[in-house]
């Protein structure tokens, strides 16, 4: 009985080495993973927004997995070779304690590389990630002028500075100024504390006036909203010409809301939009309240025929999801920049060498990525300042769909607020 039993054991260990040390196995890629951990947003106050776009970075990364991983020339034998991700993910809740917590874990758990949803929660977690050597992508997330200040910075994000994308907006309008007059500008803002930097004096009303533009300020608005009818009031009592707004879904569908309802014409003050404050579900819950209104797009439409928006539809289909396409491709469009820098810091350094601060140089060297077409490309300028999103377009609400309106526009770099 005992010998059976050894044979058993010993049969069992053979197979074991069998399917995991075989040349076949080694080949595929069995047993090779790096561990990735993604701090997701589902719920919370952005929980509306960033669901979607949750999704469409976790079911890209899924999709990878699924077509068997990262294909990489091994250095030294140039075989070809694939390696997995192990994905860990939770939902931060748009919650930069939460987020913290999430992160701590996630290490523990030896992942190699983060990414989190959301420029709070990605700020929470920056000087972790420069003290512990783990590169961290701010995926859909704002730079925000602290998570950058740590030596040495670990922390990338997809954005600018919502300063800079603030100023981006601001020339664009300006480009077109008819008035004899300079402008009176203000702004409109979901209150977080990596967003406030727009309103110090030295970020978005100093580059409005050294541009020959006239600063009115900046309405802070709750994270919840249900009316910000006081905060449009007192802008408009300034005579404002053109309100730049930023703050989630809600935010926007309230705001467009209430300017409709307090008769502001956009066609007399032009109000815009920034990338986290619309997607495209804009104008199937307030088309009639939205028309008029510009919006800033660093993203490309699911309504354009690209190779990028093909996929993702196709990898969304796989996943049985549904609902709101624009905001998945969103986050859709991230699974490039991260397969991309995780195979360069593969073919550099190998499997066997491969460290987080490998991972790091990558992902702060992305130079020019073609993302499907999601976006113009995925681009870091500046490898001491690692944002992916270089270029943004604007479109108007026009007829109850969105109107491109302007060419490809590089992003302002705004010193303000750097390390």
């Amino acid at each position: 009985m005992k010998k059976s039993a050894l044979i058993v054991f010993f049969a069992g260990l053979f197979t074991i080495f069998t399917i995991n040390f075989s040349p076949l196995a080694m080949a595929q890629g069995i047993g090779k993973e790096i561990t990735v951990g993604l701090s997701l947003t589902y719920t919370g106050p952005l929980g509306g927004t960033a669901s979607s776009i949750s999704d469409g970075f976790l079911d890209h990364l899924m999709w990878i997995n699924n077509q068997g991983g990262i294909e990489y020339n091994e250095p030294g034998t140039g075989k070809s070779e694939r390696v997995k991700m192990k994905i860990k993910w939770e939902d931060n809740a748009y919650n930069s304690s939460k987020s913290l917590s999430i992160y701590k874990r996630f290490k523990a758990a030896g992942a190699m590389v983060v990414c989190s949803l959301g420029s709070p929660t990605g700020e929470a977690i920056s000087a972790s990630l420069s003290r512990d050597r783990v590169p961290g992508v701010g995926f859909y997330a704002g730079a925000s002028p602290a998570g950058f200040r740590h030596e040495p910075n670990y922390y990338s994000t997809s954005s600018s500075t919502l300063t800079e994308e603030f100023c981006t907006s601001v020339k664009w309008f300006m480009s077109d100024w008819k008035g004899t007059r300079p402008p009176k500008i203000g702004g409109m803002s979901m209150d977080a504390p990596s967003w406030r930097p727009m309103g110090e004096p030295g970020g978005v009303k100093a580059y409005v006036e050294k541009a020959g533009g006239k600063w009115v300020g900046i309405e802070w608005v709750p994270m919840i909203v249900t009316d910000t009818s006081i905060q449009i009031k007192r802008l408009v009592s300034k005579g404002v010409d053109a309100i730049v707004v930023f703050g989630g879904i809600s935010h926007g569908i309230v705001i467009a809301k209430d300017m409709f309802r307090l008769g502001i014409d956009f066609k007399k003050v032009k109000v815009l939009y920034g990338t986290p404050t619309w997607d495209e579900r804009l104008i199937d819950l307030v088309p009639k309240e939205a028309e008029g209104i510009i919006v800033s797009s660093p993203y490309t439409f699911s309504w354009e025929d690209l190779p990028g928006v093909r996929l993702a539809k196709k990898v969304r289909e796989w996943r049985g999801r549904s609902g709101e396409m624009g905001s998945y491709l969103r986050g859709f469009v991230f699974g490039y920049g991260l397969k991309a820098a995780l195979k360069s810091a593969l073919e550099k350094v190998g499997y066997e060498k491969i460290t987080p601060t490998d991972i790091r140089d990558a992902l702060f060297s992305l130079k020019d990525l073609d993302a499907g077409g999601l976006m113009y490309k995925i681009n870091v300028r500046e490898p001491d300042y690692p944002q992916y999103c270089s270029h943004t377009r604007f479109a108007i609400v026009e007829g109850g769909r969105f109107k491109i309106i302007s060419d490809w526009v590089e992003m302002e770099k705004v010193e303000y607020g750097r390390r």
